[in-house]
């Protein structure tokens, strides 16, 4: 008597396991190459940098200083900055001792108080860091070749730090590192005004110009 064949009689299921089983493989692998794709196409960031224990007691021309508990960065230009806070010192040590000569007691103390804060508010970014960008390691370091004059638009290779800038950085020839959100370099400062100490550039500006303008009509007033 025929007997009809039974598909289950000749282990149809499992043939059919192994070709999902392979789909789900391949399907798997797909993914996988498609994550992959993607985290190529997105550019590496550059890092800040960050001072550590394992950190360098200089980067490119400005220096790190342990002070009184602070850490502190010293550019290329100390010598203005010296200079500066002499001329801030002068100004309001002139005026203090004029007026506590007449027996101004109001604009002794006023001048006082305008010194000082002019003084701290130039030190406080005198000693600040600009916002560096970290170097890549072994990169050659120095002044950028060729010099850069306008900050980056996100699609500069800077040669001396081995580096995509991102946007809005500049490599300064003179502090010879990459500043984040650069924006000027400034003797006075002795080094980058950029993201890291911009804020307390413009206080200075706003505390030193406050008091000098205080002290010219105080003693245009008084004469």
């Amino acid at each position: 008597m025929p007997v009809d064949p039974n598909p289950a009689m000749f282990g149809t299921g499992p043939a059919d396991g192994m070709t999902n089983g392979g789909e789900d493989v391949l399907d798997e692998e797909a993914a996988q190459a498609e994550v992959l794709q993607k985290a190529k196409a997105v550019p590496l960031t550059p890092l800040p940098f960050e001072v550590t224990e394992e950190a360098p007691a200089k980067i490119g021309r400005i220096r790190i200083l342990r002070c009184f508990g602070r850490t502190v960065f010293v550019g290329p230009h100390w010598c203005c900055s010296f200079i500066m806070l002499g001329v801030i010192l002068a100004i309001g040590s002139s005026f203090t001792s004029y007026n506590r000569t007449k027996g101004s007691l109001l604009h002794s103390v006023l001048g006082f108080v305008a010194t000082l804060a002019s003084a701290l508010s130039f030190l406080a970014c005198a000693l600040s860091s600009p916002g560096i960008l970290k170097p890549s390691p072994g990169s050659a370091g120095g002044p950028g070749h060729p010099e850069q004059f306008f900050a980056s638009n996100g699609k500069r290779h800077c040669n001396a730090c081995d580096l995509k800038q991102p946007a809005g950085v500049l490599h300064c020839d003179y502090c010879h590192v990459c500043i984040i959100g650069w924006d000027h370099h400034c003797p006075w400062m002795n080094k980058c005004i950029g993201e890291g100490n911009l804020f307390f550039f413009n206080s200075f500006l706003g505390v030193s110009l406050s008091s000098l303008g205080y002290i010219v009509l105080a003693t245009m007033l008084g004469s």
